[in-house]
């Protein structure tokens, strides 16, 4: 039986599927799977103890610094190191536990994916580079979700902080042990930062030093506020336990006054996602529905051409919404 170019074509096909879903189950694994893994380790050790999570955060952090890692040191040459070390502020601000090497490598796994499954399945390398670019773009939106994330749950909990450390000094205690305090008493992650600030100041740094290194941790303009009074305070002296009560008082008042920002652009958030979704949605029932009428769009080369066109307009109007409804909250 003579083995045709179309089965050829075939098997490659199978073969180049196998390949690039092999790599979406290794990307997925590493950048969804693994870390939740490990957010569930941290979360029973930090339940249990919580020396043991500062002294792995400070581990992780000592070897994302590392400078005779060679995997550090191609990026340093490639990206510069002020390029560097945003990545590495930015991973742990995101608690993301991973290195900037790994990190970039999940980004260049699915970056290749993108362009094998564009050649293999459309035959078209515009769509094979676009998605590459959609999918290498999905981890930086992973990661500055997180990083929003943990901002909002430090800015949540902060109001109640500070009054707790404005009653800790009120009794009597210093900074550091009013900051020691509120690592035991309040949740994470604002907890975690102020018990590894205590731990820090214990091995040798300044409380100002240390929660400096707190603002490297968390991206939070309510926790700036703080730490920029506290540092007023230590060079000019000053009633801190009032300034941490007004603090206290303004990040509340912010907070309701984001609550009703919010509710009040609720129909813009819903109508950026719907008009985001639904082409996507229709464009797949159409396929299922009229699959030869659809594929047109795949096999021609003006097709080619107004499916990428469609999603680069259908990228740019949902960040255009979605700035536009930030414009209004901020």
């Amino acid at each position: 039986m003579a083995v045709t170019a179309r089965d050829l074509w075939y098997a490659l096909g199978l073969a180049a599927l196998f390949v690039a879903v092999l790599f979406l189950l290794s990307a997925v694994y590493t950048l969804v799977w693994q870390p939740l893994r490990q957010r569930r380790k941290v979360t029973q050790r930090l339940s249990e103890t919580s020396q043991a999570y500062v002294r792995r955060i400070q581990i992780v952090k000592a070897r994302l610094e590392d400078q005779t890692s060679p995997g550090l040191n191609l990026l340093r040459f490639l990206l510069g190191r002020e390029r560097l070390r945003r990545l590495q502020k930015e991973l742990l601000q995101g608690d993301v536990y991973r290195s900037p090497v790994e990190f970039l490598g999940l980004v260049a796994i699915l970056a290749g994916a993108g362009v094998l499954l564009g050649l293999v399945f459309v035959r078209s390398l515009l769509f094979g580079l676009l998605l590459a670019v959609a999918l290498a773009f999905l981890p930086f939106l992973w990661l500055k979700q997180k990083k929003v994330q943990k901002a909002q749950k430090v800015e949540a909990q902060l109001p109640d902080a500070m009054e707790m450390l404005a009653r800790s000094l009120k009794a009597g205690h210093t900074l550091p042990s009013a900051a020691e305090l509120l690592g035991q008493e309040l949740d994470h992650p604002l907890g975690t930062e102020f018990r590894i600030a205590y731990e820090e100041q214990r091995f040798g740094l300044s409380m100002t030093e240390a929660l400096n290194n707190m603002l490297e941790r968390v991206d939070s303009r309510d926790l700036k506020y703080f730490v920029t009074a506290v540092l007023i305070q230590t060079d000019t002296g000053g009633n801190l336990v009032e300034i941490v009560e007004k603090i206290a008082h303004l990040i509340r008042a912010r907070l309701n006054f984001k609550v009703k920002i919010r509710s009040l652009t609720a129909e813009g958030r819903l109508s950026a996602v719907v008009l985001t979704v639904l082409p996507i949605i229709v464009f797949i029932g159409m396929t299922i529905i009229k699959y030869d009428y659809e594929m047109a769009l795949f096999k021609e080369p003006a097709g080619r051409v107004m499916l990428g066109l469609a999603f680069v307009l259908l990228i740019t109007g949902s960040i255009i919404m979605r700035r536009l409804v930030k414009a209004v909250e901020v």
